[in-house]
């Protein structure tokens, strides 16, 4: 009687175990391709970042030095992938992805554009170039410093360039 109750256990755990086994979803769909420059070069080391844009939920790997990226056991659903290099453009193509595909997406990049701006800044010049008049207003006590001979003030105006 023992043996009756101990089987009839043991096949009821491996009937609950046969029966959720099929629940597990099991994704097998996938994204690969190659990264290519402009010359139809492989780019190495681009980052490639797939977004599930119904989830977002992302992914990010990187090319290897055949340019070749690949996402495994990913769910149906709409994407974009984006890629990512030094010296490119970044490059982003939306796609749908089915149940069980492998779905093969090459990608070109284009080399970006560098630009190359200047920017002077300082101090504004010295020189008034709106006024052509040449004149200095000098204070009681900025004239009583300076050392004029005999104190007289008619010898500093002949100091003054231009003054004859």
């Amino acid at each position: 009687m023992l043996i009756l109750r101990y089987l009839r256990f043991i096949v009821t755990i491996l009937g609950v175990l046969c029966c959720i086994t099929p629940l597990f979803a099991q994704f097998s769909a996938n994204v690969q391709g190659t990264v290519l420059d402009p010359s139809k070069s492989a780019v190495g080391n681009a980052t490639v970042t797939l977004l599930n844009t119904a989830t977002s939920v992302s992914q990010e790997t990187k090319t290897d030095t055949g340019g070749n990226y690949r996402f495994v056991s990913l769910a149906p659903g709409p994407y974009t992938i984006s890629i990512q290099a030094p010296g490119f453009a970044k490059t982003v193509v939306p796609f749908e992805l089915k149940t069980s595909q492998n779905l093969d997406i090459p990608i070109a990049l284009t080399l970006s554009s560098t630009a190359t701006s200047i920017e002077v800044t300082g101090a504004p010049p010295l020189i008034n170039t709106a006024d052509s008049r040449n004149q200095q207003t000098l204070q009681t006590q900025e004239l009583a410093s300076l050392p004029l001979p005999g104190r007289n003030m008619m010898t500093l105006v002949t100091l003054a360039p231009g003054v004859t």
